[in-house]
């Protein structure tokens, strides 16, 4: 499977590691610029361990299984994947329910993905055996075409929060009309944890960002943590949520639309 992911996001510290080992073990064996040595073992040895906390933490290049393990219980429905990009949460949501089927749909507008589009989603399906269970839609999270009550479940892994504040309330809305009373919403964002800080922040320069922190919070929100903040976010959309977690990178959030589930 390929997702797309640019190589700096998954490759990129081995860059730095190789050459920097290269380095430092020319300046011992020259007897030169111990400090400068010091200094770029230490690099290496940064750069290889945030690899492993990409490779195998965040796992740019792998589906990604819904980290709540109450989600879609019945393991059979009708789920829908707002911002699917290349499939990862389609993918890992098909391999975890295998009585399940998915409607993948983006705007593809993440152009940090490479062949972003409907063709690589379902590429990716094939490759795993999935894709007689995944049909693929084209359009925006923010104006579903879809009637009500047309979805068992949906799930949406770091695309909701890559919205701006209006967008998100609207995309959340959205989400709650399309689900079936009863149904749930597992959302997945991108969280700017410790191991996020350890893997980018050297390399990027990275900060608390706006995703993870609830785009459209104002300064007045400024002390409320990024789960309080989607809490509030999502109960202001009608939801009940009812489980937060963390995973490298990731904050997720299932919530529940009330009223009593109905038959599929």
């Amino acid at each position: 499977m390929n997702f797309g992911y640019p190589w700096w996001m998954t490759y990129g510290h081995l860059v730095l590691a190789a050459p920097a080992v290269l380095a430092a073990v020319w300046l011992i064996r020259k007897r030169r610029a111990k400090v400068v040595a010091g200094l770029l073992v230490l690099l290496a040895v940064w750069s290889t361990a945030a690899f492993f906390v990409t490779k195998f933490g965040f796992r740019l290049d792998a589906p990604v299984k819904p980290p709540a393990a109450s989600f879609l219980a019945s393991g059979s429905g009708k789920v829908l994947d707002m911002g699917c990009g290349s499939g990862r949460a389609s993918i890992g949501l098909l391999l975890s329910k295998p009585r399940a089927t998915v409607v993948g749909l983006d705007n593809w507008s993440a152009g940090y993905i490479k062949g972003n589009g409907p063709e690589l989603i379902m590429a990716n399906a094939r490759a795993v055996g999935v894709h007689e269970r995944l049909t693929v839609e084209s359009a925006d999270m923010r104006a579903l075409p879809f009637s009500e009550s047309s979805f068992d479940a949906v799930i949406s892994a770091y695309a909701v929060d890559h919205l701006d504040g209006p967008g998100i309330g609207r995309a959340l809305e959205e989400a709650k009309r399309v689900l079936r009373p009863g149904g749930e919403l597992l959302l997945l964002n991108m969280s700017n944890d410790a191991w996020t800080k350890f893997a980018y922040t050297p390399l990027l320069g990275l900060h608390s960002s706006r995703a993870s922190h609830g785009s459209g919070a104002g300064p007045a929100h400024a002390a409320m943590s990024p789960e309080i903040r989607w809490q509030a976010l999502l109960e202001h959309s009608g939801f009940e949520v009812i489980e937060i977690g963390h995973r490298p990178g990731t904050l997720y959030l299932l919530a529940r639309k009330p009223g009593l589930r109905t038959a599929s």
